[in-house]
């Protein structure tokens, strides 16, 4: 999230945070109403609130979350004293400000038909003003933030997306449907620089030129407008067809009688050193804890283990692991012995090299789909009141 509010291309989350640990949180106000809006808090009646809404939260493992303390801080920038004079002449005159800005609205859908390599519609009729562009994501049905459900969307590389005027005409650029794999790699790397819904699967259709211009409350660059006094759009998603799991395995051979440690690796990370006599269980979910595996772009990757170290012999172990997209010819795990010569490596082979596509379990058919639309909205002042108003042009 913070990625995605800070516009920040290097902040990443921690795979894992300590019990007793402090972390600071950003809610950046630049670029929001609050902060284009040049408001003299002097003269404004009542009160502002923030509001926190708690939920439970569990992203992964065992336990729950509990918020100890927390800690508000303000930055300011103060004015000099001829822009006080100045904001005070205007807060004083009766004189009315007003100061466009983005606002975010959203519709879910719930249990949706999503199956691969067909169409479906999704009335958007709730929506109300002029969008600079509406953000996209398909869940699980029900997901909740238990094991990060609520950030797993659904891949649709390799489908495509559309606003579709009542009698089903495109209403986009040449009238054709949109590539996902354009909106994902071309269109969203230059409209925002950050990585953060690539990576998540949440997918822009844009109406915008510039989003960061929107931000901060210009309509110059493109908007769509949503009237309620017409026939609301539908948006139809092409789900791509059904995606062929990548698939490698890494064959150990050992005995459980040798001393000695190993690890496993896959793209930079390192499981915990493990035993020679480590269970085939033991194995498996270390490699589950990899952030690699766990949050590889958006698509966890599954891991099955088969067979044990015995107690004589050279009976070996085969981790294979399963990704819902193709995989390259570098994203292989590599094994590395720490101690002792009791384990090592046998093989490691690419079975299925894999395409992208959908990756659905079998018999589900039904999903959540959430689009928010992206608003533009108006702030007015005066006398110490704010308004905020939809903007629709020639109204």
């Amino acid at each position: 999230m913070l990625r995605g509010i800070n516009l920040s291309p290097n902040w990443k989350s921690l795979p894992a945070y300590a019990s007793g640990s402090a972390h600071t949180l950003y809610m950046p106000l630049v670029c929001s109403w609050i902060d284009i809006a040049n408001i003299n808090w002097q003269h404004i009646r009542g009160d502002m609130h923030i509001e926190f809404h708690s939920t439970p939260a569990k992203v992964s493992g065992a336990g729950n979350i509990t918020l100890q303390s927390i800690d508000i801080i303000l930055s300011f920038q103060l004015p000099t004293t001829l822009d006080m004079k100045t904001n005070e002449r205007f807060a004083t005159d009766g004189s009315i400000r007003s100061h466009k800005y983005l606002s975010g609205e959203i519709q879910t859908f719930p249990s949706v038909s999503l199956t691969a390599g067909n169409k479906s519609k999704i009335k958007l009729d709730s929506f109300t003003g002029e969008a600079a562009y509406l953000l996209i994501g398909i869940r699980d049905t029900g997901a909740s933030n238990t094991n990060n459900g609520l950030q797993k969307c659904k891949s649709l590389n390799g489908g495509t997306l559309n606003l579709l005027a009542p009698i089903s005409s495109s209403i986009l650029g040449n009238g054709t449907p949109i590539d996902i794999d354009f909106l994902r790699r071309v269109v969203y790397p230059s409209l925002l620089p950050n990585d953060w819904a690539r990576r998540n699967n949440w997918y822009i259709l844009p109406f915008t030129d510039s989003v960061l211009a929107c931000v901060g409350g210009s309509q110059g660059h493109g908007y769509y407008t949503f009237d309620p006094q017409l026939a609301a759009p539908y948006l139809e998603v092409g789900v791509p067809p059904a995606a062929v799991a990548a698939v490698d395995t890494i064959t150990l051979s050992g005995n459980v009688t040798g001393t000695g440690t190993y690890r496993l690796s896959y793209k930079g990370f390192h499981t915990v050193p493990l035993a020679n006599a480590a269970a085939v269980g033991t194995i498996k979910a270390a490699i589950e804890a990899l952030p690699s595996m766990r949050d590889a772009d958006g698509n966890p990757i599954t891991v099955v283990g088969s067979n044990t170290f015995q107690a004589s012999g050279n009976a070996g172990v085969t981790i294979q692991y399963t990704s819902d997209k193709a995989l390259s010819p570098d994203d292989e795990m590599t094994f590395t012995n720490l101690a002792g010569t009791a384990v090592h490596q046998e093989s490691s082979v690419r079975i299925v090299e894999g395409s992208e596509g959908w990756n659905a379990p079998t018999g589900t058919t039904t999903f959540d789909v959430s689009v928010y639309a992206m608003m533009c909205k108006k702030m007015m002042s005066s006398h110490g009141h704010i308004r905020v108003k939809d903007v629709m042009h020639g109204r």
